[in-house]
């Protein structure tokens, strides 16, 4: 991973590559990857066996998914296959939790804020009052902020420490608080109530200054790095820029709620946000003037995201995924099979993107180039001492392997879109060198295949099958 004190430079940067760490993807929530996704898009709709919706996922540079139910976190790979589940007792909170430097990883829970290890192990737990509507944000000399909110509890923005979770200072807001905090390039928090106020706080948690700027606080701030400029949404209906000392720069108002998080356009001289309207906009950073928009028909709440080469992704309540080049035209919109929680698309390095919904299931997109045969294929390392013959295939093979530990394993073969077709379970009874001798009905053409002991990758490669 890259190094912490990358964070203390330019918050935006931190982890800027391809991994999704924590609710809007860094702590000044600029959501954005540096991955040029392919043009083409294919859903492949992963159920899984948990107990509930999925919201929020975050994406470790690994590839690993965290995301939460109403009672238990989740660890798995990017087939949906779980690796790990604890039980959290309290009713799970729908954010993203969030992946420290080591691996860690924190999430909330009604009253409970939880770190756990990559493998699944506890570190330490830190109960509060109320609940964690926000995200948890990573502040500067591993400090973890978020806010808290429930009816007659106290309106809290705590400050824990990341790796031990005792608290290190708290602020009482003036009502609950659901807007995920952001933080700037030398530690100060910004965040929004739901009686309308936008607050600043020092990195030791006293007051800069608050502002009224109208309407219920649902919609994360955005801070722009360098002039610590800040724009909010509102149940005003109204997109706010403020200055780093707040006072209102300019207000744009839209014919509905923008809860919808900001973001910026791939210049950085614009403000792109959805409103419950079902109109994306782009507005200049500078002056609050109209750059475009684009109706989409549903209402929007959600976050975007911007991959490299500036088109812009984002999802709306009629249950589509679209994207726009960065001047605001349509290039495609993706009909979704499932309906889609409110959330912040997740874009991982191997061209695949993430998305919670309803019924206990998690959407995954793989992006592929249909001209290019290499943007199909599965990336993982190669392993001289895996192998698959004969090749080409016909109706059944056998697997050559040497494995370091007994266990369960599994074959998979992929078409050429990424596409899961065949599994074969298999046991491994004894360390060291194994052959397994498999069947297949695979109809005739080029595979990649993928090998696992105990969810552990143990080979890959392609294979032709013909009859």
């Amino acid at each position: 991973m890259k190094l912490l004190f990358l964070l203390f430079l330019v918050p935006v940067l931190l982890w800027g590559n391809d991994p999704v760490p924590m609710f809007l993807y860094n702590p000044s929530h600029n959501s954005r990857t540096s991955i040029e996704l392919y043009k083409e898009i294919e859903e492949v709709n992963r159920p899984i066996n948990v107990d509930s919706d999925v919201d929020y996922v975050s994406v470790a540079d690994n590839g690993i998914l965290y995301f939460l139910s109403r009672s238990k976190m989740y660890c798995a790979n990017r087939r949906a296959e779980i690796l790990w589940s604890k039980s959290i007792g309290n009713y799970g909170i729908n954010n993203n939790p969030l992946i420290l430097e080591n691996g860690n990883v924190v999430f909330a829970t009604w009253g409970d804020i939880f770190c756990f290890t990559n493998n699944g192990d506890s570190v330490w737990r830190f109960s509060y009052a109320g609940e964690c509507h926000s995200g948890i944000t990573l502040n500067l000399n591993n400090r973890l902020v978020f806010g808290a909110a429930m009816g007659s509890s106290p309106r809290y923005l705590y400050c824990l420490n990341a790796s031990t979770g005792q608290e290190i200072w708290k602020y009482l807001a003036s009502n609950e608080i659901l807007s995920t905090p952001a933080t700037d390039e030398v530690g100060n928090i910004i965040f929004g109530t739901l009686d309308g106020y936008t607050y600043k706080l020092t990195p030791q948690g006293t007051l800069s200054w608050r502002v009224n700027i109208g309407g219920l606080l649902w919609s994360s701030p955005l801070i722009e790095v360098g002039t610590g400029n800040i724009y909010e949404g509102s149940d005003s209906g109204r997109m706010t820029a403020l200055d780093k000392d707040g006072n209102i720069r300019w207000r744009y108002s839209t014919g509905d709620l923008v809860r919808a998080h900001p973001n910026f356009n791939f210049d950085k001289t614009g403000v792109i946000f959805g409103s419950r309207d079902g109109y994306f906009r782009c507005v200049d950073k500078d002056t609050g003037e109209l750059k475009w928009s684009y109706y989409t028909g549903g209402l929007i709440e959600g976050g975007s995201v911007i991959e490299a080469n500036g088109d812009i992704f984002f999802t709306d309540f009629n249950g589509y995924l679209h994207r726009l080049d960065k001047d605001g035209n349509k290039k495609s919109s993706y009909k979704i099979s499932s309906t889609v929680s409110i959330t912040v698309p997740a874009v991982d390095s191997n061209q695949y993107m993430y998305l919670g919904a309803r019924s206990g299931t998690l959407i995954i997109f793989r992006f592929y180039d249909p001209t290019d045969i290499s943007s199909y294929k599965i990336s993982v390392p190669e392993y001289k001492t895996t192998s698959i013959t004969p090749n080409p295939l016909r109706d059944k093979g056998r697997l050559k392997f040497n494995s370091k530990t007994t266990g369960n394993g599994n074959l998979y073969f992929y078409d050429l879109k990424g596409r899961k077709r065949v599994t074969n379970s298999f046991t491994v009874n004894k360390k060291g060198d194994n052959t397994i001798f498999f069947k297949t009905k695979l109809t005739e053409g080029i595979y990649f295949w993928e090998a696992t002991v105990n969810n552990e990758k143990i080979g890959s490669g392609k294979i032709t099958v013909i009859y």
